[in-house]
């Protein structure tokens, strides 16, 4: 008799923070992210945080936050960045929370740099405190942009909340880029900033492409110090 008929034999390692539908699991969420099949799902299967660098995105997928906490590091710039140019292209996350970490860079969520595509945020809670206060010309202060004219970000039934460190808008739609809000609060009343541009709920740039936004269920927005509305409109740089 061998050693090989009388023990059980168990593969030791890193337990994987995500696996995809075909089964393959991650040790890294920005593995499964930049692995993932065309129009694949990406389930989390722990808590886990995304890179202090850039991911960018350029197909359909779904990342199903199985009620999971990601968390979100300081970085100058987009952790997640949305750029293809397929016209069904759309990337879906859904069904947990986000934790924004860090005080002192512009670090945003997701970027929707696609003007054939769709970024859908749905039943997600975030915790947002890494955007410190940035000048105008800043390419990144926002939670979560829109920056492609015929590019959509969806925000649906969501819950986004900043702190006291936070102080740039929780979304921000630049070049065109559109959103539809339903059923979501965002709430940015405890942020330190008190002009217009910085400590307002949603800001749109004034550009030379026409955006939108539009709003849909009960919606819930708040600014800090609610000096001139929860939705602003930019006057450019």
């Amino acid at each position: 008799v061998t050693r090989f008929e009388t023990e059980t034999w168990y593969k030791v390692g890193i337990p994987p923070v995500a696996v995809d539908d075909d089964g393959n699991e991650y040790a890294t969420l920005k593995a499964a992210l930049e692995d993932v099949k065309a129009g694949g799902t990406i389930k989390v299967l722990a808590g886990c945080s995304l890179p202090s660098e850039a991911v960018k995105i350029n197909r359909s997928l779904t990342l199903d936050l199985n009620g999971q906490t990601i968390a979100v590091p300081s970085y100058q710039g987009s952790i997640l960045s949305f750029l293809a140019a397929d016209t069904a292209a759309t990337v879906v996350i859904s069904n947990g929370n986000v934790a924004a970490g860090g005080s002192t860079a512009d670090t945003c969520f997701i970027e929707c740099n696609s003007s054939n595509g769709k970024v859908v945020l749905a039943d997600l809670t975030a915790t947002v405190a890494c955007n410190a206060a940035s000048p105008k010309w800043s390419p990144y202060p926002a939670f979560v942009r829109s920056t492609a004219a015929g590019g959509v970000v969806e925000v649906v039934r969501c819950t986004f909340t900043a702190t006291n460190t936070h102080k740039s808008p929780l979304l921000r739609t630049t070049n065109g880029g559109d959103f539809v809000v339903e059923d979501t609060t965002l709430d940015n009343s405890l942020a330190t900033a008190t002009s217009s541009f910085l400590g307002a709920a949603i800001t749109i740039d004034n550009t030379s492409d026409a955006c939108s936004i539009t709003l849909r269920g009960d919606c819930r927005f708040s600014r800090v110090n609610g000096t001139t509305g929860t939705v602003v409109f930019d006057n450019g740089y």
